[in-house]
């Protein structure tokens, strides 16, 4: 009787973060153009500097982590 045999090949990549994401760390303009602050439903500005979405009306400035804003009230700074 034939046995089927199964193999599984598992392998790591390593992947340099800084040329990885080099591409996503640009917020697209589009979608600045979209975005409104949660809180006050204001639009926003990107401070490239800072790399956050700032809402002037509300006082606070959301964060970009790897391209994508986090707009999240709790994890803004306040200004």
């Amino acid at each position: 009787m034939d046995r089927l045999r199964v193999i599984t090949i598992t392998y790591t990549i390593n992947i340099n973060p800084n040329v990885y994401f080099k591409n996503m760390t640009v917020l697209d303009k589009a979608l600045l153009d979209i975005l409104v602050c949660p809180v006050s439903k204001k639009p926003l500005e990107y401070d490239k500097e800072a790399n956050e979405l700032v809402s002037a009306e509300a006082g606070l400035a959301y964060p970009v982590k790897d391209g994508i804003p986090v707009m999240l009230p709790e994890e803004a700074r306040k200004l």
